[in-house]
């Protein structure tokens, strides 16, 4: 799959790990909301990160989320829009994770700063 191996890097033990954490399902759930506000899909995804089990897939949705980003500063050089939503989003991440907060809202302020930066 083309995403695994651009989310892994290269690396088989990592697009493995994506593959179980259903890191493609996750994009597809994700990707839709990107460009658009759809809260009941957002809290729907969000309360698929919640809970210990779900730990894996919120890793992965950080990750799609933060790769997406980043992979499009380095399409558009110079657009320091971007790259200021990726270092918030980054730092909203570590945030959460810091304060062991509830992925739940990790998700939902997510969305929150992609849909503000629009």
């Amino acid at each position: 799959m083309p995403l695994l191996a651009a989310l892994s890097g290269g690396s088989a033990g990592r697009a493995l790990a994506y593959a179980a954490a259903d890191a493609p399902g996750i994009w597809a759930r994700v990707e839709p909301l990107l460009g658009r506000e759809d809260w009941p899909a957002a809290h729907a995804l969000a309360d698929q990160m919640a809970g210990k089990a779900a730990e894996a897939a919120y890793g992965a949705f950080v990750d799609l989320v933060l790769w997406h980003l980043a992979s499009r500063a380095r399409a558009a050089p110079g657009d320091t829009a971007r790259v200021a939503v990726y270092d918030a989003l980054a730092a909203h991440f570590a945030q959460v994770d810091r304060a062991a907060l509830d992925r739940r809202h990790g998700v939902l302020g997510a969305f929150m700063l992609l849909h503000k930066a629009q």
